[in-house]
């Protein structure tokens, strides 16, 4: 009994960082094809440092080809938002870091 509890937990513990993993690429492979929204989704729902950094940059790119005229503040609250989330978890990343600057700059 505790020999399978302890395998369950190894399970668990391996499979969380390759779920992590699997979202981000899910995230780049939006972004890369110019899927914004649907790439800041897929990094807000990983929770890791670099997703959410990637979905704030993937805001702030949406953000940067509607331009300033058609930047929408909820998109740029929602950018600035994830960016925090990204440096809460991580306080060193510097895309964290840029995202949040870039999503300052367009309030």
């Amino acid at each position: 009994m505790r020999r399978i509890a302890v395998i369950a937990l190894i399970w668990v513990l391996t499979a969380l960082p390759a779920a992590a993993q699997a979202a981000l690429a899910e995230a780049q492979a939006a972004f890369a094809a110019g899927r914004f929204e649907a790439a800041a989704d897929a990094g807000e729902a990983s929770g890791d440092a670099a997703a959410l950094a990637l979905a704030a940059r993937a805001l702030n790119a949406r953000t940067l080809l509607a331009g300033a005229a058609g930047a929408d503040p909820a998109v740029v609250a929602r950018a600035r938002r994830l960016a925090e989330a990204a440096l809460a978890k991580d306080p060193s990343s510097i895309e964290g870091k840029l995202q949040r600057a870039t999503a300052l700059g367009w309030q």
